[in-house]
């Protein structure tokens, strides 16, 4: 009983490890992931729940000078 009880334990701590080691990828601002004036950016983010481990991507069109 006490071995069946240490599986368990063990199994869900890695469970919920892994779920917080998972972290989401997104593209700012939708699929296509660019900077434009376009996108409403508020309208965006309020669907999205951010965790510690995502990461934001973001690509700019190529009319944009890098900085």
């Amino acid at each position: 009983m006490a071995a069946m009880l240490r599986i368990v334990l063990a199994m869900t701590t890695v469970a919920a490890i892994s779920a917080v080691a998972m972290g989401a990828n997104y593209d700012v601002g939708g699929p296509a992931g660019s900077w434009d004036l376009a996108t409403n950016y508020t309208q965006w983010v309020s669907g999205k729940a951010f965790r510690v481990g995502d990461t934001l991507s973001e690509s700019s069109p190529s009319s944009f000078p890098p900085l």
